[in-house]
């Protein structure tokens, strides 16, 4: 059964009968690497093109052959799961592919870190990096960055302009142990600033997204960033703006140990923040640390948090937010959410308004270890999911390693928008629905 998607009628004479059906989420296709082909999905990216994109590290051979210590991976596939085309880069040392993502054209942009001289001579023990595919995989500019020190990328986001922004950390950094940075590029891939929230401990930036005015970026510190800590570590929330000035600087935690792994942004200003939290985030605690999804307007205040958990740990890893403000959350879990737990550690992946309330929630696991790291919504109607696998979650696993896994979900509750003619406005959820227009042409065979 199709998804739901948006209608437009033109009014005229006649009368239509519309039904809209809205079921739970089914799984469309689920694709684990091979046995040959060792590694770990960190990020995926899906756009209005039809296709989806995922980066992570491999120590097999996906294209070509397996340089060193950990090559970095690209992948796209056609939103139906056939591969268009694959790219490995690497070098003798370790390389990563953190995290991507698709501008409006289909152009991809991939940020990680390299221990070794992957587009540039390296400058320490570990570089950043960012580089730039056109839809077909064909490159169109790489650039590696760094000093001394051990420079990471964790995150990417863009701007309107085809601005990039890089966030992660800088270790070794002079008046700390581990600085927060966030670095902008041009649209060239020229790195025009970079910009680090340090304490005398320790900070680590894991989220990046841009607004209308400017850049945000999430992650943990043990310090006092913009405030005066709870505990062991909070979360920090900043915004800068596109030149990286600083504009703003809060403080979120508990007594416990609290978490932002990931940010998103919902055209309206508002960012949406998820992590885990071994305290009391959100008023309780289910055990162990809980996973949670929070809400902060574009000033940095906070709107609601919502946190969710079992008497196990439970980590959110990742948020996605659609240009109709469907939010997705997905991370693992060692208890049950939704289902009974099949191993050690399963995949779940949750829906939100924008309200904070819960939509639907699954549950994927083998009897080994999983986890959901990355999710991403193609804004019609599909959500994707992927991580990493210690089991037969899709495939054999014979050899235990540690495989990379994608999978699609169909989301039969998405709404794209509220359906108005005139002063009628119907909200689908769940459920079978008749609309009767009256005076319409042009609509030859009910919408399902």
């Amino acid at each position: 059964m199709r998804a739901s998607r948006a209608v437009s009628f033109v009014l005229s004479s006649v009368t239509l009968q519309t039904c809209f059906v809205a079921q739970a989420q089914t799984l469309a296709w689920a694709k684990q690497f091979d046995q040959n082909e060792g590694g770990k999905v960190y990020s995926v990216a899906a756009d209005s093109h039809g296709t989806v994109v995922i980066a992570g590290q491999t120590f097999g051979n996906l294209q070509g052959t397996h340089a060193g210590n950990g090559d970095a991976f690209i992948i796209k596939y056609h939103e139906d799961g056939d591969l268009l085309w694959r790219r490995q880069l690497g070098t003798p040392d370790t390389d990563v592919a953190s995290a991507l993502a698709i501008d409006e054209n289909g152009d991809i942009f991939v940020s990680g870190y390299t221990f070794g001289d992957l587009f540039d001579e390296s400058r320490g023990d570990y570089d950043a990096f960012v580089v730039k595919y056109a839809a077909d995989g064909t490159p169109i500019w790489a650039t590696q960055f760094g000093d001394s020190q051990r420079d990471f990328v964790d995150a990417i986001a863009l701007d309107r302009l085809g601005r990039v922004y890089a966030a992660g950390r800088i270790e070794g950094i002079s008046g700390s142990n581990v600085a927060a940075s966030v670095h902008g590029l041009s649209s060239n891939g020229d790195l025009t600033w970079t910009a680090t929230a340090a304490t005398p401990v320790e900070a680590i930036a894991f989220g990046v997204a841009t607004g209308e005015d400017g850049v945000f970026i999430t992650g943990r510190t043990r310090g006092d960033l913009g405030g005066v800590n709870a505990g062991s570590s909070d979360i920090f929330l900043q915004k800068y703006s596109f030149a990286g000035k600083l504009q703003w600087s809060h403080l979120l935690g508990t007594p416990g140990n609290d978490e932002a792994r990931s940010i998103a942004t919902d055209g309206r200003g508002n960012a949406y923040v998820a992590g885990y939290s071994s305290g009391q985030l959100g008023g309780g605690n289910a055990g162990g640390s809980d996973a949670f999804l929070a809400k902060f307007s574009a000033d940095g205040d906070l709107v609601w948090t919502s946190t969710w958990g079992t008497p196990s740990p439970d980590f959110a890893y990742s948020v996605s937010a659609d240009q109709y403000g469907n939010l997705y959350v997905a991370g693992f879990t060692h208890g049950d959410i939704e289902a009974s737990n099949a191993g050690f550690a399963d995949v779940f992946v949750a829906k939100y308004s924008t309200d904070g309330d819960v939509v639907w929630r699954r549950q994927f696991g083998s009897a080994q270890w999983e986890e959901g790291l990355t999710v991403s919504g193609d804004g019609k109607g599909s959500v994707y999911v992927a991580g990493w696998t210690g089991g037969e979650l899709f495939a054999p696993n014979s050899r235990r390693m540690l495989h990379g896994f994608l999978l699609k979900l169909t989301d039969h509750a998405f709404v794209p928008e509220p359906a108005s003619l005139g002063t009628a406005a119907v909200t689908l959820l769940s459920g079978v629905f008749c609309l009767y227009f009256r005076d319409a042409k042009r609509c030859q065979e009910p919408f399902r």
